[in-house]
């Protein structure tokens, strides 16, 4: 029969023993969640470094006019090169037409508000709100020029995990209107994301010869509604 001092210290050792594991699977699990949540903010610092670098890009190519050059200042890009490569594309042709109308700029400062993001497996979206701040060159801008220019645009990024490695995939506008499907020759390469609408920016050639044709229009209107009415009165006598 066991005595009662020998079946209490058993019973205080398996407890102490059992309060033991408790602590290290606690300490095990807590350590886990730390490492997960070290990662998860690590991949987010980094979706969010890819996709404002991208946005950097994009305005440096409207300054300076150089998409390779803009890339190689920018080496976090080329990770967004795919899914950006157009627009870059209509950047230039943007900074094209606007150097054409005596408008450019000397400098930008860009910065991603972030709403939301979400990080599924190898996929990753990013909701954010980007404020990018231009510098007019007003050695070449009229005198009563501002000195800055200000835009807010809403993106939702998406990203991909490959090889290991996280790519933008796509960049979807949330706040800016869709170009037109089929733009005639004579459309200008317009982007409001790149700059917005420009108060100093003289009419474009398309606006005038689209008035002109309207004018045409209404007289040519007026005139046989005339023709019309004089056939009338002309029937009558």
């Amino acid at each position: 029969m066991f005595k009662p001092k020998v079946v209490l210290l058993t019973a205080s050792l398996f407890l102490i023993s059992g309060i033991t594991v408790t602590k290290v699977v606690q300490a095990q699990n807590n350590q886990n969640n730390l490492q997960t949540s070290t990662s998860r903010k690590k991949t987010e610092t980094e979706l969010i470094s890819i996709a404002e670098t991208a946005l950097k890009t994009e305005n440096d190519i409207l300054v300076n006019g150089n998409i390779e050059n803009a890339l190689s200042r920018n080496p976090l890009a080329l990770r967004a090169r795919e899914a950006f490569k157009k627009r870059f594309e209509t950047i230039l042709e943007r900074r094209k037409f606007l150097t054409a109308r005596k408008i450019g700029f000397r400098g930008f400062q860009t910065q991603l508000e972030v709403k939301k993001i979400q990080i599924d497996g190898d996929m990753a979206t990013l909701e954010a709100t980007e404020k990018t701040v231009r510098n007019y060159d007003l050695s070449i801008m009229p005198p009563d020029t501002p000195n800055t220019t200000a835009s807010y645009t809403d993106h939702l990024f998406t990203f991909v995990l490959r090889n290991g490695q996280w790519d933008l995939s796509s960049n979807q506008l949330l706040n800016v209107p869709s170009p037109p499907t089929k733009p005639d020759e004579k459309s200008v390469p317009v982007d409001p994301s790149v700059t917005p609408a420009d108060p100093l920016a003289p009419p474009t050639d398309v606006k005038s010869n689209l008035a002109s044709q309207q004018v045409a229009s209404a007289w040519k209107s007026i005139f046989n509604i005339f023709k019309s009415f004089s056939k009338q009165k002309l029937a009558k006598v």
